[in-house]
Formats: C-alpha cells, structure tokens, sequence
C-alpha cells in the first residue's frame, strides 16, 4: 500500500487518499482533513525535521527518506518520497508526499544482517580451525622427517 499526501506552500492538506488517512490515524491519532495545517497531526518534536526537508523541497529538491515512525503500538519503517510541485512555469505550488511501508522490508535486512554477522563468525572460526589443522600437519610431518620418514601430509608442506 502506498499513501499520497498533496501540501502547498503554507503547509495545508490539500489532498490525500485513503491510506494517507489511515496511516496519520496509527501514527499521530488523527486524520488530516484538506485545508488544515498538517501541524494539527503532527508530534511536536518532528516539525523541526519536517521543516528542514519540507523546505528543501520546495527549493526544488527531491527526497527519499526512511523513517521509524510508532505506529498503532509498535514500530513501522517507513520509505517516504517528496517532491515539488511546480505550476505550469518553474514556480513551486507545493508538496507531494508518496509514503510507503517498509517494515517488512527492514525486518528482512535485519535478519539477513544478523546471518551474515553469524556466517562471518563461523567463517573465522573455521579458518582458524583449518589453520591450525595445517599446522600440526607441518608439526607431525616433521616429525616424520627427523625420525627418517616420509611426510603423512604433502599437503601441508610450505
């Protein structure tokens, strides 16, 4: 599912869809309605952030974004895509926000992530294992050798 978020300038709701309502029900316990600051749904402590991106992007940038948000109880990543608005000229009329849910996703990478850190320790472990393998081949191979024998292991030969 994906949500669509339409600002202008001054930072009202101008549009949105089902799923953008939802969402904003989860997270900030309110659905946005077209024409109401989107401040009125918004944690006080995340307009400083939402400023700095909003304002870059009506500079003329294109974000791509990835955010935890808590969200009915529980944590929720989310992939949030802004970008200007322009009118038929260069000018910036406002903001569209494309968010999606990734959640599954992050939990995905995190899991993978945690194989890999297992796959790499049981990858030293061996090495080293076989490291050691081959130097007590070398030893017993000496051996050999000072009590006139021929080497067990050529393999281990250096």
């Amino acid at each position: 599912m994906q949500s669509f978020l339409l600002l202008d300038r001054e930072r009202r709701v101008q549009a949105l869809n089902r799923v953008a309502g939802d969402w904003a029900r989860a997270i900030y316990g309110g659905e946005p309605q077209p024409g109401a600051s989107i401040y009125e749904y918004m944690q006080p402590e995340a307009r400083a952030g939402f400023d700095r991106d909003f304002d870059r992007v009506l500079a003329g940038e294109t974000l791509h974004i990835e955010r935890s948000h808590n969200a009915d109880g529980r944590e929720r990543w989310f992939e949030h895509h802004i970008a200007p608005v322009h009118s038929s000229s260069t000018h910036v009329t406002g903001v569209f926000l494309s968010t999606t849910d990734i959640t599954e996703r992050k939990l995905a990478e995190e899991k993978l992530s945690q194989q890999m850190h297992e796959l790499e320790r049981w990858y030293r472990v061996t090495l080293d294992r076989e490291n050691r393998n081959l130097e007590l081949k070398h030893e017993i191979n000496e051996l050999l050798a000072q009590s006139g024998l021929a080497p067990r292991y050529p393999s281990a030969e250096k």
